[in-house]
């Protein structure tokens, strides 16, 4: 079983996986708390799974892009983790972790994640692979996505364009 930890986006994650398929999740809207909520999120999907740290085979983290302190207290505690009972680690995009529960739709997709300042990280996946990736838009009227009727948006960065004047790009 592997751990998985997302602390990127104000919607951190933690899960358990069994040879990569999510079998226990918890997830919460934290308050720019991830040092403080992070420990007690992995405690509870352990027990729930009822396992402990040294059963696991390895831990999974987002590696960003996403909030700078944040993906620090993730990724340390994934490497404390690591290192205490000696399993790698693996870093992923935290685009692709909003991505890929949509891969098998016959869409392009283009995954979002807030960068701040009206700014988001662009990553366009054509028929599943990685087109554009981790492209910094300085504001939001600078957006071309060069869409179709058939390009689905998803990540946390949708709602901050939803809310902007610039809500038509999308």
């Amino acid at each position: 079983m592997e751990l998985c930890i997302d602390t990127s986006t104000r919607y951190a994650t933690v899960g358990i996986s069994e040879k990569g398929e999510l079998i226990q999740e918890l997830t919460w809207h934290s308050q720019r708390n991830h040092s403080v909520e992070l420990a007690p999120a992995i405690e509870s999907v352990l027990n729930r799974q009822q396992i402990a740290v040294k059963d696991l085979a390895a831990v999974f983290v987002a590696k960003g892009p996403g909030a700078f302190s944040a993906l620090r207290v993730g990724m340390s505690v994934a490497k404390s983790l690591s290192a205490g009972v000696e399993i790698p680690i693996v870093g992923i995009s935290t685009i692709d972790i909003e991505v890929e529960p949509y891969l098998g739709i016959s869409q392009n997709i283009i995954g979002l994640v807030p960068a701040g300042r009206e700014r988001v990280y662009i990553a366009k996946y054509v028929d599943g692979d990685v087109e554009q990736r981790n492209i910094i838009v300085r504001n939001y009227n600078q957006i071309d996505f060069n869409k179709t009727d058939d390009t689905f948006f998803c990540g946390e960065g949708v709602k901050g364009i939803l809310e902007s004047e610039y809500a038509d790009i999308i």
